[in-house]
């Protein structure tokens, strides 16, 4: 069987040890927290924005030419 996994969210730990969880495909840091397993239920949640997803589709088109 196939799968396919993709990361939807990225990571990134602040100088106070926070961490940041940040949607990859409309960009916004939807979470902070100082666990990982706290941020799971706002990654669930999260739906990005349809106007800001249009803004970046837009951007990359111009962008390659």
């Amino acid at each position: 069987m196939n799968q396919t996994y993709t990361i939807k969210f990225i990571h990134r730990i602040n100088e106070d040890g926070s961490i940041d969880s940040i949607c990859r495909d409309c960009f916004v840091t939807i979470a902070t927290s100082r666990s990982r397993s706290d941020l799971e239920p706002q990654e669930r949640r999260h739906a990005c924005e349809p106007m800001l997803l249009e803004r970046y589709t837009r951007y990359k088109k111009v962008a390659a030419g």
